[in-house]
């Protein structure tokens, strides 16, 4: 969070943070888009695979045929804790990931919004969104937990229940 609270009050002091923060100025913020990228590959908002149909001439995934008409699908909470792409650390919240190395195969497998030509159509709308709203509130309030020595039990099932239940 220090991290985090430095670059938006360093931007502020050098008169280079509006209020509320413009997106062109949250753009140029490095650590903020890292906190956001990596908040979102521990936390995306979709938790089921995201289906697709073969199509008619069939397709080969991992040297095994598929045929026309079979669903597959990938699920962005599994991809974003692939080892490989993100490091041996994929379960901490480490947003520096995303600024000290090349980042091509973590673009390429960061599946928050889904991917391809059935990506997310409010994807830029919700980004711009965070970038300007959460420097925004930061630069105004001294966010803290109530309680920061509590313990915390996550619970992360709401899509899937209310899938269930429209059909069902």
């Amino acid at each position: 969070k220090k991290k985090f609270i430095s670059e938006i009050d360093e931007r502020k002091k050098s008169g280079k943070l509006s209020d509320p923060v413009k997106l062109e100025e949250a753009n140029e913020m490095p650590y903020l888009q890292a906190c956001m990228y990596e908040a979102l590959r521990l936390h995306p908002a979709v938790g089921m695979s995201l289906p697709r149909v073969v199509p008619a001439e069939g397709i080969e995934i991992d040297n095994k045929f598929l045929p026309t008409g079979t669903i597959v699908g990938v699920n962005p909470w599994v991809v974003h804790r692939d080892q490989e792409v993100f490091g041996e650390d994929v379960e901490t919240f480490r947003p520096e990931r995303w600024l000290e190395r090349d980042r091509s195969d973590m673009d390429r497998f960061f599946f928050a919004f889904g991917s391809g030509a059935r990506v997310c159509l409010g994807r830029n709308i919700s980004w711009m969104e965070m970038s300007k709203l959460v420097p925004t509130l930061f630069s105004k309030f001294d966010l803290q937990l109530a309680n920061p020595e509590a313990s915390w039990k996550e619970t992360c099932w709401y899509v899937r229940y209310l899938l269930r239940k429209a059909f069902n």
